[in-house]
């Protein structure tokens, strides 16, 4: 089977794909991954084939100037509670704004994906939820496209585009208007869902439930490549705490109040061992460290994950799951995107705390109440037994070329 893989142009979107790239490839299959000319680096140190495709447009740096144009015309962040206490127009308004970027990088990428997926004759898209040019391809070529979550299903919780929304809801209503303009233009019909399965590596505590093929997988640990340096073999000599705060969220914040300073300096207790493992951009940001802390820039967190008591974060779903595979309590202070909804999942379960970015300098007393047998950390080890229990990618990866050799075929096999 030819199955061709399409993530968004965000490393640490891509690395929830890779697991189930590799098994397809390890049982035989022919991959190969569609990707801007921004993820090439990344891609390739998974091992995996690429072909370029789209314009180059960088979405996330649209994305961030998106952020601050919402932030200066509604006073508010850009994250998935948006919309609370606007105006119908008003929400409008905010969802064209925050759309547009997807739908230009979705229109640069369209006829370079069809034009792959026709010429390469592939299978199955297996693709990012925001990449939308594969729903308008898939659509156009009559190739299956199978969604792959990367974490809590806030995209299904938001109504977005070309996924399950409320039901009885006129689409064309709930989408914003850019997206609508572009499905049009295409010939696309619009309409709630256009995904055959959805992969989706998230415990079932953690998730949302949807109506559609849903293929539950174990989610891998895998945040990129890197060296595994010497003083990861040695026990520590204290608890270890890691301090991470994604790719994303310094980006998103850079003009505004940057918590990680803060954060560093309530959790660098008398005691404890802090790992920074944070970009080098955010390192260079902090200034001089407090005693106990470790710098560690660019450490893949799977790596450093098995060796901590707990772990600080921004509420990124890589890092939450990462955390969650390696049995972890967490404190969450999510900012921004789908940071609150991510921490709000992960609370549920009992294996974390969530802060707000205000309560950012409790986040110390909060760690040392997660140490020893806490009520937090039972949760989190109840919560990797739960992912354990899922299939693997492998199984997976088996499982989806069964449906889609059986055609319409349900996975129960009805």
């Amino acid at each position: 089977m030819r199955v061709l893989f399409a993530p968004f142009d965000y490393p640490t979107h891509y690395r929830v794909l890779t697991p189930l790239a590799w098994a397809f490839r390890a049982a035989g299959h022919d991959v190969l991954v569609a990707c801007g000319d921004v993820m090439s680096d990344t891609v390739s140190k998974t091992g995996m084939v690429h072909t370029l495709v789209g314009d180059g447009y960088d979405t996330f740096a649209a994305y961030q100037a998106v952020d601050t144009e919402i932030r200066e015309t509604f006073g508010r962040k850009l994250t998935t509670d948006a919309l609370v206490g606007l105006t119908a127009d008003e929400q409008r308004e905010l969802l064209r704004m925050m759309w547009t970027p997807y739908a230009r990088c979705a229109d640069g990428m369209t006829d370079d994906l069809v034009r792959l997926i026709r010429d390469w004759r592939a299978d199955v898209v297996i693709a990012d939820p925001w990449v939308y040019a594969a729903v308008l391809a898939t659509q156009i070529t009559g190739v299956p496209l199978v969604r792959h979550l990367l974490g809590p299903d806030n995209m299904s919780h938001m109504a977005a585009p070309g996924q399950s929304g409320p039901h009885g809801v006129d689409p064309r209503v709930m989408w914003p208007s850019p997206f609508v303009e572009l499905f049009d233009r295409y010939g696309v019909e619009v309409r709630e869902e256009y995904a055959q399965a959805v992969v989706d590596p998230v415990p079932a505590s953690m998730q949302l439930d949807f109506d559609i093929h849903r293929f539950r997988t174990r989610f891998v640990p895998y945040n990129g490549s890197g060296e595994r340096p010497a003083w990861l073999g040695v026990p520590p000599d204290r608890p270890r705490v890691c301090v991470t705060w994604g790719t994303m969220t310094g980006g998103l914040t850079s003009q505004q109040r940057f918590l990680l300073p803060e954060v560093v300096r309530a959790v660098a207790k008398p005691g404890l061992e802090v790992v920074l493992a944070i970009t080098p951009a955010d390192a260079e940001r902090l200034g001089d460290l407090p005693d106990g802390v470790r710098l560690a820039p660019q450490l893949p967190i799977h790596l450093l994950l098995p060796t901590c008591d707990a772990i600080v974060h921004q509420g990124g779903s890589g890092t939450i799951l990462t955390a969650a595979a390696h049995g972890v309590p967490q404190v969450s202070i999510p900012e921004v995107a789908d940071e609150p909804f991510n921490a709000a999942r992960l609370a549920g379960t009992g294996a974390g705390v969530t802060l707000t970015p205000d309560q950012a300098a409790e986040a110390g007393d909060v760690v040392s109440g997660l140490l020893g047998d806490s009520e937090q950390r039972r949760a989190a080890t109840a919560l990797r037994a739960e992912m354990f229990r899922m299939p693997t990618p492998a199984q997976t990866a088996a499982a989806l070329v069964d449906l889609l050799s059986a055609g319409d075929r349900t996975p129960d096999g009805s």
